[in-house]
């Protein structure tokens, strides 16, 4: 398993933040690409093609693209076709920049797979995966809008190859669930795992939090994953705090630290 990190968490330009990822020990990195400097709109051919050769020279891999397009994903029908539109150029971006993956929030799925908003999210996220798949790369899932159960399920009725899972154990504890169950439902079809950290005082929800300071067991976590034959990159998404390239730095530490040890 490899450490990577989102390079927003750093609150840097892109240049430097690629650099202090380097030198903070990452190897590799998650471009952000529904807004800003990486959004496929501000990104010429010419462009993309510099990026790509800026974040190899680096000595980092690119282990994912994001685009999440808001926290109800696809399943709203008056916007979905748009976000679906958006999604597929951040796919071709993905194509570009030779990057494996794609996350995105699909939005909470359903129980009632008749409804019209179960219908609306699975059509979207089949067709997105479906593409993706055709072009080398997968579509995957972030946990924790819904039940890992019902997530799995979903995923496979949508028939598509090309749709897996982004893990973070935080995204589960966070609402009071055992996060290692939950890896246990989704262990086959994880292809990105976040390296988050919650608290859950028992309220109806918690909080995240810097690693080690939460209710995750990042040894733990780490271990099982590495268990189910996991072989990707473990990111550290967040940061906190009013130093953020500290925070990750010793987020970084700790988790190449564990990773040795395995």
């Amino acid at each position: 398993m490899k450490t990577g990190i989102f390079l927003s968490a750093l609150g840097l330009e892109p240049k430097q933040a690629i650099r202090t990822a380097k030198q903070l020990g990452a190897e590799g990195i998650v471009l952000e690409c529904d807004s800003g400097d990486f959004a496929p709109e501000k990104l010429t051919k010419t462009a993309r093609g510099d990026v790509k050769d800026y974040i190899h020279r680096s000595g980092l891999e690119i282990s994912a693209l994001s685009a999440n397009f808001g926290e109800n994903g696809f399943a709203d029908p008056a916007d979905v076709d748009r976000r679906i539109d958006l999604t597929i150029d951040v796919i071709n971006l993905c194509f570009d920049l030779g990057a494996p993956i794609v996350t995105t929030r699909t939005g909470e799925i359903d129980e009632d797979t008749e409804s019209s908003a179960y219908q609306t999210i699975h059509e979207a996220v089949r067709v997105l995966g479906n593409y993706a798949f055709e072009r080398g790369i997968l579509l995957a899932a972030c946990s924790g809008q819904s039940e890992p159960e019902k997530l799995k399920e979903f995923i496979q009725e949508t028939g598509s190859p090309g749709v897996k899972v982004e893990f973070d154990p935080a995204s589960f504890v966070v609402k009071g669930s055992d996060s290692f169950e939950c890896l246990t439902v989704l262990e086959d079809l994880i292809v990105l795992a976040c390296a988050g950290d919650a608290s859950y005082p028992g309220e109806e929800l918690g909080k995240y939090v810097s690693l080690g300071e939460g209710d995750v067991n990042l040894r733990e976590y780490l271990t099982l994953l590495r268990g189910t034959g996991f072989g990707g990159f473990v990111v550290i998404e967040k940061a906190f705090g009013e130093n953020r390239v500290m925070n990750v730095e010793k987020g970084v530490e700790v988790l190449n630290k564990l990773l040795s040890e395995l």
